[in-house]
């Protein structure tokens, strides 16, 4: 939806784009850097090109120059409400970094007899040891699809340590956003300002339900708020049509995707 101010440039990680898709980005102003392997670490040249982009998201400033703030979103995550993109940076702009903590009243996490605490708790001790797993396994998770960070942050340093220290003992998927984790929660110089969930909302822990009054995805709990971004960790496969529950207790076949205009889909 384009209700925000949009004039920022944008850039993005190059990890198997087509050549088509370079072309139209790269004629739309869109900086493209193709990443490369940021660590040492065991099993490296095993792994597939996607991993760069976890190995790569602590270390933007080196791939993206000069710039005030950094705004990340996943791949798979896409604005409905711009209102939310201008919120993350100001709120950003104002205390230096701004994220979603993965804490809502929808989501199943709180309600799964501990599954994804323990899911948590494993990936710091396979990351970090059993001292700090034990520690930090009662904090919410906070996710590292949606945030923005300023330069000068302090967290961009101990978030690329402790990636590089993690990664020598484990190559898990989510070791990039657990050592995030680790940076904030262990050092009290960093104080991330805390959003709310329709800044950022995991489909994976709550799937939206859809108003067709108003033609967007909402919270599947009223006041069905109107989610600001979407982002679809959990949901697989991402193009996947579901029975999505509509506000007015109708059922739909859709997908939780954007709907892109023709000319910008690609084979």
């Amino acid at each position: 939806e384009k209700n925000t101010s949009w004039d920022y440039p944008i850039g993005i990680l190059d990890l198997g784009l087509s050549d088509n898709q370079v072309t139209w980005l790269s004629s739309r102003g869109v900086e493209i850097v193709a990443p490369e392997w940021d660590y040492v670490f065991p099993g490296r040249s095993d792994e597939k090109r996607w991993f760069m982009a976890m190995t790569a998201r602590p270390n933007l400033k080196k791939y993206f120059l000069d710039y005030d703030y950094y705004f990340w979103i996943d791949a798979d995550a896409w604005v409905q409400d711009g209102a939310y993109f201008d919120l993350i940076l100001e709120v950003a702009k104002k205390y230096k970094m701004a994220i979603v903590p993965e804490i809502d009243r929808s989501y199943q996490a709180f309600y799964n007899g501990g599954h994804t605490r323990n899911w948590m708790g494993n990936l710091y001790l396979s990351g970090w040891g059993e001292k700090l797993a034990y520690h930090l396994v009662e904090y919410p998770i906070l996710n590292s699809g949606v945030w923005c960070i300023s330069n000068d942050h302090p967290v961009w340093g101990k978030w690329r340590n402790e990636l590089g220290r993690a990664l020598q003992k484990t190559d898990n998927f989510a070791i990039e956003q657990t050592a995030l984790n680790v940076a904030v929660y262990t050092n009290s110089e960093i104080e991330p300002h805390f959003l709310p969930s329709l800044a950022n909302w995991n489909c994976g822990h709550a799937p939206p339900m859809f108003d067709p009054d108003r033609n967007c995805f909402v919270e599947p709990l009223m006041p069905h708020a109107k989610i600001g971004i979407v982002h679809l960790c959990g949901i697989h496969p991402k193009g996947q049509v579901f029975n999505v529950t509509c506000t007015d207790g109708t059922m739909r076949q859709m997908k939780y995707l954007f709907e892109a205009p023709e000319e910008t889909v690609f084979e």
